[in-house]
């Protein structure tokens, strides 16, 4: 696969068109920099709101993921978001999000702790 070939046209249906899945794809490559010189969680970050906003369950635990860890220079940490935004994605469906909400709940992060006496059941 041409990397670059690729990422062009993720990028067209991504800005050209507003594809959510286009949007999440491309996001996809600049957070792991597939084909790229490096990560740009910034730009990454950009995609997934977009991608996110037009209603892409991934793209909501992506940049919850990203909120959590605090990665890119334009994401500061920010629990209570990334908790927010996991509780979106796992009752949606997504199951990384279901995991990691789980995590957030069994530690106290972003909120208050869980009791996972009633989480588990």
């Amino acid at each position: 696969v041409d990397m670059e070939d690729a990422r062009q046209r993720y990028s067209d249906a991504a800005l050209d068109y507003g594809h959510a899945p286009s949007q999440f794809a491309l996001g996809m490559i600049n957070y792991t920099g597939a084909g790229l010189e490096s990560v740009d969680y910034g730009r990454a970050g950009e995609l997934f709101k977009q991608a996110a906003a037009g209603g892409h369950i991934g793209a909501k635990g992506q940049l919850a993921k990203m909120y959590r860890l605090g990665q890119g220079h334009a994401w500061d940490r920010d629990l209570a978001v990334a908790r927010s935004l996991f509780e979106e994605a796992a009752h949606a469906g997504d199951q990384e999000s279901q995991y990691q909400l789980g995590c957030m709940y069994r530690d106290g992060e972003g909120g208050k702790k869980a009791d996972m006496a009633k989480v588990s059941h």
